[in-house]
C-alpha cells in the first residue's frame, strides 16, 4: 500500500505533455454465486434464506449475483461503467509539449480523486492492436 501511495504521489507534478494513447475497450463479467458461497453466504441462495426483512411472507432467495465491468478509452475520453471522464485541452498555444506515446503494454488505474480509492485497474497487452 505504501509503494502504491508513493507511486501515485509521483504523478502530482504536472507538465505540458502530448499524449498519444491507443483506443481500447474491455468488458468483464462474472457470476459470483460460487465465490459468495465460499465466503459463507451460501444460505442466501437456498430456500433457507431469511429475507423477511424485505418481504414479510418470506419465500425469497437470491437467484444469482453478477459483477460486470466495462471500460472504453477513445478520442472523446474515458468511460468506465457509469463513470465518465472528459479530456480537456487548451484552445491556445502554450509551452512546448513533452511527447508521451503509449505504444507498449501498459497498466492503467482510475482512482477517486479525494480518497485515492482504486475504482478500476487493468492492463493492455498490445496497444497497437485494433479492435
Amino acid at each position: 500500500a505504501a509503494n502504491w501511495e508513493n507511486w501515485m504521489k509521483s504523478f502530482s507534478v504536472t507538465q505540458n505533455v502530448d499524449i498519444k494513447f491507443p483506443k481500447f475497450k474491455y468488458g468483464y463479467e462474472i457470476k459470483l454465486n460460487d465465490i459468495l458461497t465460499e465466503m459463507g453466504m451460501g444460505v442466501a441462495f437456498t430456500g433457507a434464506a431469511d429475507f423477511t426483512g424485505i418481504n414479510r411472507d418470506g419465500g425469497l432467495n437470491i437467484d444469482y449475483v453478477k459483477h460486470k465491468t466495462f471500460i472504453e478509452v477513445n478520442e472523446e475520453g474515458t468511460e468506465a461503467a457509469a463513470v465518465t471522464i472528459v479530456a480537456i485541452e487548451r484552445t491556445s498555444a502554450g509551452p512546448q509539449k513533452i511527447p508521451f506515446h503509449v505504444n507498449r503494454p501498459f497498466f492503467y488505474a482510475i482512482t477517486e480523486k479525494t480518497t485515492g480509492a482504486v475504482l478500476f485497474m487493468g492492463t493492455v497487452k498490445n496497444p497497437l492492436k485494433s479492435e
